[in-house]
């Protein structure tokens, strides 16, 4: 691996470190509000913040025994798991919107 690849990946993992805390509050966001969509007028349930969104993300994830995706390899990879991170949940957003108006 020469200097440039190995500056590269350094760059694309710090990237990743970063993107972290935005990809936990933008899930967040995204469940807070599917769950003021949904689970507030199923359940009569009081809505939840963004805050305590990603506080019940990180249990579940705990639960699930804190599998992590992988995202060794190219910085290729890392930006599709970077992507996937990000546009998964806006289409999880679209199709809980339908189904609200359903």
């Amino acid at each position: 691996m020469s200097d440039s690849d190995k500056a590269a990946s350094a760059g694309m993992g710090c990237i990743i470190i970063l993107m972290v805390p935005v990809i936990y509050a933008w899930d967040g966001y995204i469940l807070s509000i599917l769950w003021e969509w949904h689970a507030v007028p199923m359940f009569g349930v009081k809505p939840i913040s963004p805050a305590m969104a990603v506080g019940l993300i990180v249990t579940a994830w705990g639960l699930n025994g804190f599998r992590f995706a992988a995202t060794s390899g190219t910085g290729d990879a890392q930006a599709q798991w970077i992507a996937y991170r990000l546009i998964l949940p806006a289409i999880g957003l679209l199709v809980g919107y339908v189904a609200k108006g359903i």
